[in-house]
């Protein structure tokens, strides 16, 4: 519901909008305040993604560091998993880090 002053320019008298537009209050909480919501699940949203996500960097590092002292003291390296392998590692640890922050972010 709009209505129109004599300038010509429309105002909205819609008691529904604004920017506290749909939000209900809670008791005591004062305007556009919304329910309390609870804090424990939002924390261990995505929390395993994240953990995969460390696990292969670690992964990549570990293969990196073993390569490099490998070269350094001319031994053979305990992990080598090769160009395919490390790029396979780095995509998986940044696709488990962006799902982590995609489920914490909807949790919030």
């Amino acid at each position: 519901m709009s209505s129109q002053d004599t300038t010509g320019s429309t105002q909205d008298t819609h008691p529904e909008s604004g920017p506290d537009a749909g939000q209900e209050s809670g008791p005591g909480l004062g305007s556009g305040a919304g329910p309390s919501k609870n804090k424990a699940p939002k924390q261990k949203a995505g929390r395993w993604a994240l953990l995969a996500s460390a696990g292969f960097f670690g992964l990549y590092a570990l293969n990196v560091l073993s390569g490099k002292i490998a070269s350094v003291t001319d031994m053979q390296s305990l992990i080598n998993l090769g160009d395919v392998g490390e790029f396979v590692t780095l995509f998986a640890a940044a696709i488990c880090f962006v799902v982590a922050t995609l489920r914490r972010e909807a949790a919030n």
